[in-house]
């Protein structure tokens, strides 16, 4: 049921973004359907979820070969929200992550939006006051919508899944935390 509502409000998000952005598809100049704009560098910033942890995060892409696939580099910052051993109240413990993966493109509606997949792998940084692994390796796969509606500018929606056995041994309850289902949203500058 739940993933049902989250599939309703994914659906409701694209097409009031497709019909915002509907009247500047026709446009042309400044899209990167131009030659030369297309394959860019990037320089991003995203709100995201990973399981139930909040997080903000910096993301940077390489120009894209061959017009369809580039890498990406992403750093956040997650909090956890947990109940330390010893206390009655929850707290949240911050904690990191580096993702490298490599992306794949197409381009859909006169290039102004672009649909893409990412997959590689993530190293998190633990906090040793809720884990005492420091560091733990996993993997992750997405896939996202992107709207350009300039050449330098481009935002983002995207969902998928992570797996890195993470575990707050050192909090009551000993929660899993950075494993399942991974949303995000953000925008892109490209230069």
């Amino acid at each position: 049921m739940k993933s049902f509502k989250i599939l309703q409000t994914l659906r409701l998000i694209l097409l009031t973004s497709l019909s915002f952005y509907g009247q500047d598809l026709r446009q042309k100049g400044d899209s990167l359907q131009d030659k030369g704009k297309r394959n860019k560098m990037a320089i991003g910033f995203n709100l995201n979820q990973y399981q139930s942890d909040f997080g903000l995060g910096l993301n940077i892409t390489t120009p894209y070969i061959a017009h369809s696939i580039a890498f990406r580099l992403q750093g956040n910052y997650q909090w956890l929200q947990n109940i330390p051993r010893g206390d009655t109240s929850s707290i949240w413990s911050g904690y990191q992550n580096l993702r490298l993966g490599i992306v794949t493109r197409a381009f859909a509606i006169s290039r102004k939006l672009s649909i893409y997949s990412e997959g590689g792998v993530l190293m998190l940084l633990a906090n040793n006051k809720v884990s005492s692994a420091q560091v733990l390796w996993g993997g992750y796969g997405i896939f996202g919508v992107e709207f350009h509606p300039t050449a330098h500018w481009g935002q983002f929606f995207e969902a998928g899944g992570v797996g890195t056995g993470a575990v707050a041994d050192k909090s009551i309850g000993r929660p899993i935390y950075s494993n399942g289902f991974i949303i995000s949203t953000g925008f892109r500058v490209y230069f």
